[in-house]
């Protein structure tokens, strides 16, 4: 009796799909067992870190898995977490999504100063290379990515009145 390992891995080595066959006797033919696993989706860094402060107005938002992605479909919602009930909707289609290996690039973004953002990326924006939807942020995952905007000084670009 045997039992056999094959492991599909990305470029820099890390295991994206385990499978184990399960014991077979002599003359039988191999099944995959229950060891088998895929390796799914998952966030290894966010660009501005969950919770930064002073994010410029016009800054891009950088994810980086621990897989290549591709884009999936859905729409990416930045919002005003102060109570102005402003939402900045980006269709993960658009030009301003771009998706490079396992790094996620949205923006540029134009973005009010002094603001406080919780940015929502609903389950199916982004997809492993096998096709299965990453999680998401936010919405019923409850946590969010949350950012606070820089201050302008008086007078300089990126200065908006709320609700603008």
């Amino acid at each position: 009796m045997s039992q056999d390992q094959i492991h599909v891995m990305d470029a820099d080595g890390t295991d994206i799909i385990q499978l184990t066959t399960n014991e077979t006797g002599a003359g039988q033919s191999p099944s995959w067992g229950p060891q088998s696993r895929f390796i799914m989706p998952t966030v290894t860094d966010l660009e501005p870190p969950n919770g930064a402060d002073d994010v410029p107005f016009n800054t891009s938002l950088t994810i980086t898995f621990n897989l290549p992605m591709a884009k999936g479909s859905g729409t990416i919602l930045i919002r005003d977490s102060t109570g102005g009930g402003l939402s900045v909707p980006i269709d993960v289609s658009s030009p301003q999504v771009v998706v490079s290996a396992n790094t996620v690039v949205i923006g540029p973004l134009d973005l009010h100063s002094g603001w406080e953002y919780q940015i929502e990326i609903p389950a199916g924006c982004f997809l492993d290379w096998n096709g299965f939807p990453w999680t998401g942020i936010g919405g019923t995952t409850g946590s969010y990515w949350v950012i606070h905007t820089a201050e302008a000084p008086t007078g300089q670009p990126g200065e908006r009145a709320p609700g603008r």
